[in-house]
């Protein structure tokens, strides 16, 4: 119960560190077929310099980052075999652009972090810039929450 705590924690913070300030909810703990989903709202100005950093530096250095064990790179390849981008084409009534990731299913144990992939590929110095970069592109907390993948339709 104590490993999973301190797991579920670790998990947690890795998050908060990964994609800039946050607002999160937690992991359905007894779902094992959770969606988790993660909600960024673009300056007006930085689309073009967000989509560039994450197709162009992000997304490689996610799909190429090797971890420590086997096993974790294979958790770390099912999210990337999961994840998904919704890319907005009009602008919010906020002037802002609304990219929306979600990783189906939420994969436990697998990182989450983009800073340990930025950091194998590009060194720290330029994953710290690329960070940095990113990070100037929010216009507010990025919202982060796990639901079930349980869909209903609306009648």
């Amino acid at each position: 119960m104590i490993i999973k705590l301190k797991l579920l924690a670790l998990l947690i913070s890795m998050i908060f560190v990964s994609c800039g300030p946050q607002i999160l909810n937690r992991p359905l703990t007894n779902n094992s077929k959770q969606v988790f989903t993660v909600l960024n709202q673009i300056k007006y100005s930085k689309k073009d310099e967000y989509k560039d950093l994450l197709y162009d530096k992000v997304i490689p250095a996610l799909r190429a980052y090797k971890d420590i064990s086997d096993e974790k790179d294979k958790l770390n390849q099912m999210v990337n075999d999961g994840m998904y981008v919704i890319e907005p084409k009009s602008i919010g009534d906020d002037s802002t652009w609304m990219f929306v990731y979600i990783v189906n299913p939420y994969i436990k144990g697998a990182n989450y972090n983009i800073i340990p992939p930025l950091k194998q590929m590009y060194g720290d110095k330029e994953a710290k810039e690329i960070f940095k970069r990113w990070n100037k592109c929010y216009s507010s907390k990025q919202i982060a929450y796990w639901s079930s993948d349980d869909i209903a339709k609306i009648k």
